[in-house]
């Protein structure tokens, strides 16, 4: 679909559904049983240029042959780390943090507060020190 949108010259993003608001926009589209919305998509003309977003680099999400550990990806990771990192000081953000700050931060908040929290239990469990 952001191709067919894209070759038309309108620009497109994907939209994750945050869990937390699942139900609120559930209701704001009327959605019946048994539906769930996963994914949201918007598109149009843009009143200006904007930069893509980064995104990690394939080495950091693919292994070959056999699963890599994140050890032997480090470099990719410290590299992405440092890319967005620096996108946000240039962008202004009051309290810059690279992606691996982000992640760290989303699934070890209070379980009230996000529903990516019930990870760290898991990670835990799988021998993750978080």
């Amino acid at each position: 679909m952001l191709i067919a949108i894209e070759s038309d010259g309108l620009g497109g993003m994907l939209m994750g559904i945050d869990s937390s608001n699942v139900e609120k926009v559930s209701a704001l589209l009327n959605l019946p049983e048994l539906t769930y919305p996963l994914l949201g998509l918007g598109f149009g003309y843009t009143a200006q240029e904007t930069a893509l977003t980064p995104k990690p680099d394939l080495a950091f999400k693919v292994s070959e042959n056999y699963y890599q550990s994140i050890k032997e990806k480090a470099d990719s990771l410290e590299a992405f780390d440092k890319i967005t990192y620096d996108r946000q000081v240039a962008k202004g953000y009051k309290n810059p943090k690279n992606y691996s700050q982000r992640i760290a931060r989303q699934i070890t908040k209070d379980p009230n507060s996000t529903p990516r929290a019930y990870f760290v239990d898991y990670l835990r469990q799988r021998g993750f020190d978080v």
